[in-house]
């Protein structure tokens, strides 16, 4: 791996990206819960850039947010997720560093308040 290219990318990713927690199907008895990579840009070039200093994880896409059509870089599974955080975890800055963790734990207290209402119902 391409150290120079990992440090720019985590310097990218700390100032323009972000992890959250997504949740769909709220009205259904098991909502999907996923943690969410993402960096929202006008061009392409940097993202492509970015998928690439990350062992091309994740999807490119044109997407349309609030009437403006921006292209997405996107990871929204646990794994991939953690695989990207790994390779920029080095020189990540301790903001974004700490910005994650609370992601990971929401999405792990998500999930476990998703199984305890699961098993409540079953009892």
């Amino acid at each position: 791996m391409d150290t120079h290219e990992l440090a720019w990318a985590a310097g990218f990713f700390d100032g323009e990206g972000c992890t959250h927690v997504g949740i769909t199907n709220k009205d259904r008895p098991k909502p999907t819960i996923r943690i969410v990579l993402a960096i929202d840009q006008l061009g392409d070039f940097a993202l492509i850039r970015f998928r690439k200093a990350t062992n091309n994880r994740g999807n490119i896409a044109l997407v349309s947010t609030t009437g403006r059509r921006v292209y997405q870089y996107r990871v929204n599974t646990f794994w991939e997720v953690q695989m990207v955080m790994c390779v920029l975890w080095k020189y990540l800055s301790p903001p974004k560093k700490r910005q994650y963790k609370e992601t990971v734990t929401k999405f792990l207290n998500s999930l476990a308040e998703q199984r305890d209402r699961a098993e409540a119902k079953v009892a």
